[in-house]
């Protein structure tokens, strides 16, 4: 049977493991909360809504480029050739700031229920509402984005010993936030794969141990058998939004 448990951790000996779940929660929704902060003080500040509507200016000046300087039935790679277009021929003043999340006010607008008129602007409600949906959205579909913002840690045990294994998707918005995981020194890196090589650290014996390790932990009847700790979900939202920061903050400074 193929096994492929690429990150995984083994809790020291001596260490209550439900101590270092706690922490990996309060450490990994406050990493969260710290990288949602960023998007939503893009969105309410206007960042957002400015990269939105210069990627269109962007497209639209990119496909007349396009039309100029290519035959029609010429066969182009068009991520390569944009990313050209884009550093070379691309007006200055249409150039975006890197990492800004680009949406409309519109659309923030809309997924509040708020009538886009008169230019209005999303508001602290307006963005929280967006992003849980956008979240919320994510959840319904096969193909996932960067709103698969799910983030837990399954743990397991074996002949008294525990095992941890995080779930955070690197492509997502909240990509690496547990990544702190692997300098915690009550955690021994514990990954086991049996299709390529072992890390040449390792003895043999050392990686056949954690070969009977998860080959008993992966049987089918075993699997199903551990504990969860969300650090991020839907319905926990609350925990790692940043409106009510933004609130207070906004209240303090009078902006």
């Amino acid at each position: 049977m193929s096994i492929k448990v690429y990150e995984a951790y083994r809790v020291a000996k001596g260490t209550d493991p439900f101590d270092v779940l706690w922490d990996i929660k309060r450490r990994g929704q406050a990493a969260a909360k710290a990288k949602l902060t960023t998007v939503f003080r893009d969105v309410l500040d206007g960042r957002s809504h400015t990269t939105h509507l210069r990627l269109r200016e962007q497209d639209a000046l990119f496909a007349a480029w396009v039309r100029e300087h290519r035959e029609p039935d010429e066969k182009i790679n068009v991520l390569r050739l944009y990313s050209n277009w884009a550093r070379e021929d691309c007006p200055e003043e249409l150039k975006t700031e890197e990492g800004v999340y680009a949406v409309g006010n519109e659309e923030v607008l809309t997924a509040s229920k708020r009538a886009a008129e008169g230019g209005a602007k999303p508001g602290a409600f307006d963005v929280d509402d967006w992003m849980h949906k956008k979240y919320g959205e994510q959840l319904t579909r096969l193909e996932r984005d960067t709103w698969a913002l799910d983030v837990a840690v399954t743990m397991r045990r074996y002949k008294n010993r525990f095992y941890l294994i995080p779930y955070c998707d690197r492509a997502c918005l909240l990509g690496g936030i547990l990544d702190f995981m692997g300098n915690d020194e009550r955690l021994e890196e514990f990954g086991y794969w049996n299709n390529t090589d072992p890390p040449e650290e390792l003895s043999s014996q050392q990686w056949a141990w954690r070969g009977t390790v998860w080959r008993h932990l992966t049987e089918h009847e075993k699997w199903t058998e551990f504990v969860t700790i969300d650090i991020v979900s839907w319905t926990g939202w609350s925990d790692v939004s940043p409106m009510m920061d933004m609130l207070r903050e906004r209240e303090a400074t009078g902006l």
